[in-house]
């Protein structure tokens, strides 16, 4: 394919670069752009709270975040504010949710995989289901295959609104892993990309999506056998 070809068809996804950024940043401010309005079109977000979160490519200690407030559905790629390790703002306009920015920083630095995108949410189901006293997210569906074992639970979500201690302290639980729910909290989503971690924190409400309709019959579970999960999805 032509690289003219390859430059237009860039700029029909990702639109005009209006900052003058590098097109690396460009394109992860559209895709966490992206990621606010899908997570407003499906519910997942409480009002104008929680965070999502990229790393700027080519800059590990500078982030991206929305400006604390905005709905969103309003959030845009060029309206999104850059900020460094300690949430102070190196770009744009507006503010942060400081302490919900240092405990996505802690969760970005301290995951033992590489994690340019974390998304938190408070989204109904699946902090529904991280109440319960066990198995939280029993085996019951096809889209289960997707996580395996990597739904971890947190269950000692206390309130505590030290920032640094607590993102400390999630960073060590989450380990390698990708998500991680808080009881009596909701779930962080730590992956690669924004559009790893929008696919992974999309299928976690599917599968919370099955759980609660199974348990709202009040008839005992049947969950997929091992075989489901050796065949993927």
């Amino acid at each position: 394919m032509a690289v003219s070809t390859v430059a237009t068809i860039s700029r029909q996804v990702y639109g005009e670069n209006l900052l003058g950024c590098s097109e690396a940043e460009w394109r992860t401010r559209v895709d966490l752009s992206a990621a606010y309005h899908l997570a407003s079109q499906h519910g997942f977000n409480e009002a104008s709270t929680n965070d999502f979160t990229a790393r700027v490519p080519g800059e590990p200690d500078r982030y991206l975040v929305f400006h604390f407030g905005s709905a969103w559905d309003e959030v845009t790629a060029s309206r999104l504010l850059k900020v460094d390790q300690h949430g102070e703002i190196m770009e744009g306009k507006g503010k942060i949710d400081t302490a919900g920015f240092l405990i996505n920083r802690y969760l970005h630095e301290g995951c033992s995989e590489p994690t340019a995108a974390v998304l938190h949410t408070h989204q109904t189901p699946v902090s529904a289901l991280a109440t319960l006293d066990s198995d939280q997210f029993p085996k019951l569906h096809i889209n289960n295959a997707y996580f395996q074992d990597e739904i971890l639970i947190d269950e000692e979500c206390n309130g505590q609104y030290d920032a640094d201690a607590e993102g400390s302290r999630l960073s060590g639980l989450i380990g390698g892993g990708r998500v991680l729910v808080q009881q009596d909290h909701g779930p962080y989503v730590a992956a690669e990309s924004v559009a790893v971690a929008w696919w992974y924190l999309y299928h976690l409400q599917k599968v919370a999506d099955v759980a609660i309709a199974a348990l709202s019959t009040g008839r005992k579970l049947r969950t997929c056998s091992p075989q489901c999960f050796c065949y993927g999805v």
